[in-house]
């Protein structure tokens, strides 16, 4: 279980834009929590790496890659991204919970052919709305 940045066909944020040759994003003042502290991620003992292999040690920082890794970062910005990193590992622990206590089986095949996503809230379309009891 992870959270996951909502990317378009090429693999870009969907809140990515890029005119004249520069990208920016366009909801930054108001960007998700996994954005704020994107690149990086806390992994907890008992979960996995993004390639699969277990974490053996609990609270490791994770950085994935991005192109902004390296650059200069003030001592205020890397305290409020700490912050921000442990709020997101104990959100993100508090929805895997969640999943785990209501998740309950569907059908494996949909009439429709759509995929069903499951969080802590039940299942859903692909677009975010419930999924009817029908």
């Amino acid at each position: 279980f992870e959270w996951a940045l909502a990317t378009d066909d090429c693999g870009d944020c969907t809140f990515y834009e890029e005119a004249d040759g520069q990208g920016a994003c366009t909801v930054h003042d108001a960007r998700p929590l996994i954005c704020r502290t994107y690149p990086f991620s806390v992994a907890l003992d008992g979960t996995s790496q993004p390639m699969g292999e277990a974490v053996d040690e609990a609270g490791i920082v994770r950085a994935h890659e991005c192109e902004g890794l390296g650059r200069e970062i003030s001592r205020e910005d890397a305290e409020a991204l700490a912050a921000s990193l442990k709020e997101r590992a104990v959100r993100e622990l508090e929805e895997a919970i969640g999943v785990r206590d209501n998740y309950e089986p569907t059908a494996s095949e949909r009439a429709d052919g759509d995929v069903v996503v499951f969080d802590s809230e039940g299942p859903k379309e692909a677009d975010g709305t419930p999924v009817d009891g029908d």
